[in-house]
């Protein structure tokens, strides 16, 4: 999986799928056998990774993000961590279920002084703006409302700007954005003249 999404970040879908598809199969063997919660998010996360790199191939993510919206809803059965509802967003927004993930969203951002409701909060909205038109008033209201998130996120105290900027794939709707890049200058420069 860790291998799938490095090869996913330099843009090689076929390596990256070929690896995710064995990773599915496998983990659908041994959750036929077992129930166990690490196990479940292990699968969670490939069939999660599987549809993003099917939606780059331009083929149809919708097995694999429901895969892992189901194995999501049995996490959230045994636990209340944040990251069920965060990884649900994620999925939805993936997902193109706009409507949901926003109400999602919304959600999580009223608790937007902890730090993951804050983060998961931050991209999903990003995220959903991929599925707006330019011109929907949303994409424009979402956009910003990322931003800021992540403006508290920083200020909260998450400081991998190289992931905000480049390799974090759940940020890449805004990453080539210039308000969301003048953004993390202007906190990368004030952290730094904090020091």
């Amino acid at each position: 999986k860790v291998i799938a999404r490095q090869y996913l970040m330099l843009g090689d879908e076929e390596r990256s799928i070929t690896l995710l598809n064995q990773a599915a199969e496998t983990m659908e063997d041994l959750l036929k056998s077992s129930s166990d919660g690490r196990m479940q998010n292990v699968a969670l996360d490939i069939y999660y990774w599987q549809g993003i790199t099917l939606d780059r191939m331009g083929e149809d993510p919708t097995d694999s993000f429901k895969r892992a919206e189901k194995l999501n809803q049995k996490l959230t059965q045994k636990s209340d961590s944040i990251n069920n509802p965060g990884m649900l967003l994620k999925i939805l927004a993936r997902s193109g279920r706009t409507d949901e993930a926003i109400k999602l969203a919304d959600e999580m951002a009223e608790g937007a002084e902890k730090l993951m409701n804050c983060g998961y909060a931050a991209c999903g909205y990003a995220l959903i703006t991929e599925h707006l038109s330019q011109d929907d008033p949303r994409h424009v209201e979402l956009t910003e409302k990322s931003i800021d998130l992540t403006r508290s996120l920083i200020r909260q105290g998450y400081h991998d700007f190289d992931a905000l900027r480049k390799t974090d794939l759940d940020f890449e709707p805004l990453q080539q954005n210039p308000a969301f890049l003048k953004m993390l200058d202007e906190e990368q420069t004030r952290l730094a003249s904090e020091k």
